[in-house]
């Protein structure tokens, strides 16, 4: 009888510390099929915002939502299917809808019989730890400006971009953008007016470029832009979007209550008419950049 009753004080005291227990934990039934919550502790509860009774019966999933790495998620099922201990890293969601990241460490408990027949989930919230690496990549890769990638962030996107392309046949183009004398912007206006035409150019870009495409800020007044998956006839597609973009500049905008008209130079390189490398388009949209500006020099003289 002592041993009996100092087994059930051990077993007690082990579900004391699992329920106070400042991680929040998950136990799921292993033996069935889709692996259903049996047990979900208080600090569970506050970090996700789901209470333990309208979760209990259901696959952990939930937590899981469209923005969930997908290679992550079927690289924790190969773990809980081979009963080892595994450790991956998801962007969950609470209750409420907000996300978070979660380090999830998830180990197999078994019988007599070496059978597995729960899992136990130890959760762990990085949101902060994650937003600091996501912030420092950040200051590595975007101008702080105009949060465009920098030039070492769009060479980087532009080199996989291209890599894509080659494999997949899609057309893809280069465009290369100087605003016409920027430095009589600052030199007459100053350099916090100068911002706003940096500032302007880039939303513009942003706005009128598509979502696939990667647009960055090379340097002073040089904006650069790759177009992915160029539809139709790839040269009269660029000129159309250098015409687009060529007329959205040109729209007039006010800073401090001055009335500004901003003209830029626009050079385009197509892949592959004009190179297939990403050194060569750039090296070829730059050019063209030029030869635009010195010809609207020649036509203003």
């Amino acid at each position: 009888m002592p041993e009996a009753g100092a087994a059930r004080t051990t077993e007690d005291l082990l579900s004391f510390c699992v329920a106070a227990a400042d991680a929040p934990i998950t136990i799921a039934d292993a033996r069935e099929a889709d692996h259903p919550l049996v047990y979900v502790n208080r600090a569970f509860e506050v970090m996700t915002g789901f209470a333990a009774r309208d979760v209990l019966g259901r696959n952990a999933r939930f937590l899981q939502g469209a923005a969930t790495d997908r290679a992550a998620v079927h690289a924790m099922g190969a773990g809980l299917r081979s009963g080892q201990f595994t450790r991956v890293r998801l962007l969950n969601y609470r209750a409420d809808g907000t996300s978070f990241w979660n380090d999830v460490h998830i180990s197999a408990a078994r019988d007599g019989t070496g059978t597995v027949t729960h899992f136990m989930g130890v959760q762990h919230d990085v949101t902060p730890e994650v937003e600091a690496q996501t912030r420092a990549v950040q200051a590595m890769t975007r101008d702080p400006l105009t949060g465009l990638l920098n030039r070492a962030g769009f060479d980087d996107a532009m080199h996989r971009a291209l890599e894509r392309a080659t494999r997949t046949g899609a057309a893809a183009a280069v465009l290369f953008l100087d605003i016409d004398a920027f430095k009589a912007v600052n030199d007459v206006h100053g350099h916090l007016v100068g911002d706003v035409y940096l500032t302007h150019a880039a939303h513009c870009l942003q706005n009128r470029l598509r979502e696939h495409d990667v647009v960055g800020r090379r340097g002073g007044d040089e904006f650069v832009a790759l177009l992915v998956d160029v539809p139709g006839d790839p040269a009269h597609a660029v000129d159309r979007v250098v015409a687009d973009l060529d007329a959205a500049l040109r729209e007039p905008f006010t800073v401090d209550d001055v009335v500004h008209r901003m003209t830029v130079s626009i050079g385009a390189a197509v892949c592959p008419r004009d190179g297939t490398t990403a050194r060569d388009l750039v090296r070829h949209a730059d050019a063209a950049m030029y030869q635009r500006k010195r010809e609207r020099a020649a036509g203003r003289a």
